[in-house]
């Protein structure tokens, strides 16, 4: 990888001799078809972060895609260190199953019971993975809102840090139709979704590379990509 570099290096370097430095921009254009994301937001530092999505308003028809979005936010908030800890997702289920009033609780008392101090709150306002039931035709869709709750101000309906938009930073991912009549396929499609919209979600706060073709929806545009 590292020859491979060195010789991307080289060969740059003689365009530019050749063709001078708008060539050799160029060149390093074609050959690197990424762009920067910077992040929109920078978390608090050395926090314990609870992921959660959340589902109450429209409920989704699969809810295992919940786990696995917060699992994947989890898993990236670990590798790119921008939490101290997290919550496994298996503690919101367990508090949920243990509480009848858990749908009425306040995004801040679940994270206190918790032991969380920070939370980044997915609220899921679109989940389909067909366009009709019945049909065999795929179609998978998703999409959310996030903000970021801090546990550790104490101000009214805890304090939302971010975004100044109190319903959340608008994000969605979709897949494109596919004919498929395996009994798996919907679970595939679905962990699909939520992992790619979990990088997406992660990606609010660090910076990253994206394809060129891929850089994520602004607030103002569609939802999908």
């Amino acid at each position: 990888m590292i020859a491979k570099h060195l010789l991307l290096a080289a060969l740059l370097a003689g365009m530019a001799g050749l063709c001078g430095c708008a060539g050799m921009f160029a060149m390093m254009e074609e050959s690197w078809p990424k762009d920067r994301v910077p992040p929109k937001f920078t978390l608090p530092a050395q926090r314990k972060i609870l992921v959660l999505p959340d589902d109450v308003d429209r409920p989704v028809g699969y809810p295992p895609v919940k786990a696995a979005l917060a699992n994947r936010c989890n898993k990236l908030l670990m590798e790119q260190k921008l939490a101290a800890q997290v919550i496994d997702y298996s503690q919101v289920q367990n508090l949920a199953a243990s509480r009848k009033d858990f749908n009425q609780l306040a995004i801040s008392s679940i994270a206190e019971k918790l032991g969380a101090d920070l939370v980044i709150y997915v609220n899921i306002e679109q989940f389909a993975l067909k366009d009709d039931p019945m049909e065999t035709i795929w179609h998978g869709r998703m999409s959310v809102k996030v903000r970021v709750v801090d546990v550790l101000a104490k101000s009214t309906e805890s304090a939302t840090i971010w975004p100044e938009e109190h319903a959340g930073y608008p994000l969605g991912v979709s897949e494109p139709a596919a004919d498929n009549s395996s009994e798996t396929f919907g679970q595939q499609l679905a962990n699909t979704l939520a992992n790619r919209l979990g990088e997406q979600v992660v990606g609010l706060f660090y910076e990253h590379w994206v394809e060129r073709n891929r850089l994520p929806d602004q607030p103002n545009g569609s939802s999908f990509d």
